[in-house]
């Protein structure tokens, strides 16, 4: 159960504990997580995310529009052990699935040079997405600071987190059968459910993460549409 504040940080010890924010959410109990490999249900053809535009380590993502998957490309995934082969000089980011959607607006209230947020048009759901500089992550590797993102977002111990963050998959680049592994976990406040997945690319001293709030809606299938439509890009050569 949890009874601590909830925001995000980037620690300077990480590896020690979470910092308290001033906000106390009253009594807490955890959901159901969204499955692990979160691509969304068998249809014809899987959606695919095809990127435009570019950038390195910017500040905005790139666009990201729908196409169906390659028949032919082989399924593959980007684990967090892959991650010990990248560097600072990795280009990583987030592809933006819902600049096109009808069923998402951004909202420039909430968005800032590397964080962006979007609203549902019912109004009863966020998806705020992040990516930056992780900071130091001790001796951590790519899971262990990716479960602590999550467990950071949420104030919940570190030391007990890894046993609660489960994994999951973001979609890679534009392939529709490829993916990134992530920690994710999902709770529910009262009457407003959490959803937060996180990956942390130590050597490249990077990460990206997605926060979904949601009140009146099932926040299972509000998250498995934002994992759907929004990719992770990394360059592979």
């Amino acid at each position: 159960m949890f009874q601590k504040p909830l925001g995000r940080i980037l620690p300077a010890a990480i590896a020690v504990a979470c910092v308290a924010l001033t906000t106390i959410l009253p009594g807490c109990s955890a959901a159901t997580p969204p499955p692990s490999g979160s691509a969304p249900p068998a249809a014809a053809p899987t959606p695919t995310p095809t990127r435009t535009g570019s950038g390195s380590d910017a500040d905005e993502p790139e666009t990201i529009l729908m196409s169906p998957a390659p028949a032919d490309a082989p399924p593959t995934t980007f684990t967090f052990a892959d991650g010990e082969s990248m560097s600072r000089d990795s280009d990583i980011g987030w592809g933006d699935g819902f600049g096109h959607d009808p069923g998402w607006a951004r909202d420039e209230s909430q968005s800032s040079p590397g964080r962006w947020t979007y609203v549902n048009t019912a109004g009863t759901c966020t998806a705020a997405f992040r990516m930056g500089r992780l900071g130091d992550a001790g001796d951590m590797n790519d899971r262990q600071a990716s479960a602590a993102l999550v467990a950071v977002s949420l104030q919940e111990d570190l030391r007990s987190f890894d046993d609660v963050a489960q994994d999951g998959r973001f979609f890679l680049n534009q392939l529709g059968n490829s993916w990134v592994e992530h920690s994710q976990f999902t709770i529910t406040i009262n009457d407003t459910s959490y959803f937060t997945a996180a990956r942390a690319f130590v050597k490249a001293d990077y990460d990206v993460s997605v926060f979904v709030t949601c009140r009146g809606e099932d926040i299972s299938s509000v998250a498995n549409e934002v994992l759907s439509k929004n990719v992770v890009t990394i360059d592979l050569e």
